[in-house]
């Protein structure tokens, strides 16, 4: 765990030197966990640029185990397609209308009320 905590710090340093940030950065992986007192929530979101059309891929995958031992746990994914916005460096989700905003210097994207770290 701690190897993979000082992983991370590395990454993060290594990339805060970057100071140019367009599209092609908002591709990658992004983790939150989150906890309540019903169940422990993992939420991905992989981001993948579509060669020609300049459009992005998102792969949503939700798991929650649920505390309480007669409920089984819950998985879903969901595949959405979007478009960047350079003036808001946000993400315009075609299926759905959702937007995510990208923090480039942060290394976040925020989706409503949750933010996800990229890995």
């Amino acid at each position: 765990m701690k190897n993979v905590c000082l992983l991370l710090l590395y990454l993060l340093l290594g990339f805060t030197g970057c100071k140019e940030y367009s599209a092609d950065n908002i591709c990658g992986i992004y983790i939150v966990q989150r906890q309540d007192e019903f169940a422990t929530t993992n939420d991905t979101l992989i981001i993948s640029k579509i060669k020609e059309s300049g459009s992005f891929e998102i792969t949503r995958k939700i798991s929650s185990k649920y505390f309480k031992k007669n409920k089984k746990p819950f998985y879903k994914v969901s595949h959405w397609t979007g478009s960047f916005n350079t003036t808001d460096n946000s993400l315009l989700i075609n299926n759905n209308g959702r937007r995510l905003f990208f923090f480039p210097e942060r290394n976040e994207l925020q989706s409503g009320i949750i933010i996800f770290k990229k890995i």
